[in-house]
């Protein structure tokens, strides 16, 4: 196995550094990327939408206390009172660079149609956040974030899968969970994540993935006296596959992950390891 392995990946050595890794930072502003769907035996559009911040343990957890929020309404909103799909959904998430605050729809509506009702959303509720939100609904939310946070690991795979992040991404930073729960304990507040929405997640870079569907079947007409208002000035748009991704690719802002692998003798390994008893 090891030599298919090697053959396939023309190793003749081991390597002094890993391929290079990077995330892209999304453009400024709204991007709308809009793909035809590869099934054509799906009736269904979807709409996609990740609006992106730096990671930081600041930004991941006023991320994930924001989704606390709004999540439920979200779902209740669009699902429950406009019926815009069975699939509605809002969460947070990051990668090794970045965290996000993502929201997908699958619809039968139009889905320039859905993206609208998303933004909707969000200017309402962003607002709602900064004016609305009250001191007891936060404790909620932060006591219901901690609990997360704290809840012990059941098995030892849950327990590795929580430093798989950290070992993926050459951080070995195994203590950002506690520093993660310090900070939802001692330093998050209403008034910060107040400050948050109004500075940082209004201002973040969004984009937009909508697949159409290449079924025959119709779509589902809009509510009556509802419509699908004009694209935003500014909105950036893409149309294309191939062609969308090499030129994001040249000309996107990287950021770098570390990919340095430095070989380390057996007297060295052993100030790092104790040994075994």
């Amino acid at each position: 196995l090891a030599k298919r392995l090697a053959s396939g990946l023309r190793l003749e050595k081991p390597m002094a550094a890993l391929p290079d890794r990077a995330e892209a930072e999304l453009p400024a502003g709204s991007t709308l990327w809009r793909l035809d769907g590869t099934d054509p035996e799906d009736p269904n559009h979807a709409v996609f939408m990740r609006l992106q911040l730096p990671l930081t343990v600041e930004a991941e957890m006023l991320l994930r206390l924001l989704d606390k929020v709004l999540g439920a309404k979200f779902f209740e909103v669009l699902r429950t009172q406009q019926q815009l799909g069975y699939i509605v959904s809002m969460g947070s998430t990051s990668s090794n660079l970045f965290s996000y605050l993502i929201a997908v729809v699958q619809t039968e509506f139009p889905p320039d149609y859905v993206r609208s009702r998303i933004d909707a959303f969000l200017d309402e509720h962003l607002k709602s956040v900064e004016e609305a939100v009250t001191a007891e609904e936060f404790a909620t939310c932060q006591a219901g974030l901690l609990s997360e946070l704290k809840m012990k690991h059941k098995t030892l795979q849950e327990e590795s899968g929580r430093f798989l992040r950290y070992i993926s991404s050459r951080t070995y930073d195994f203590t950002r969970r506690k520093r993660c729960i310090d900070f939802v304990e001692k330093e998050a507040s209403l008034e910060s994540l107040k400050k948050f929405v109004k500075v940082d997640v209004k201002n973040a870079p969004r984009i937009y993935s909508q697949v159409r569907k290449t079924h025959a079947k119709e779509d589902k007409a809009l509510p009556e006296g509802a419509s699908t208002p004009e694209d935003a000035e500014g909105l950036r748009t893409w149309t294309t596959h191939q062609e969308t991704v090499k030129s994001f690719a040249s000309t996107a802002v990287w950021q770098s992950i570390n990919s340095d692998v430095k070989a380390t003798t057996c007297a060295e390994a052993a100030k790092f390891c104790p040994p075994a008893r």
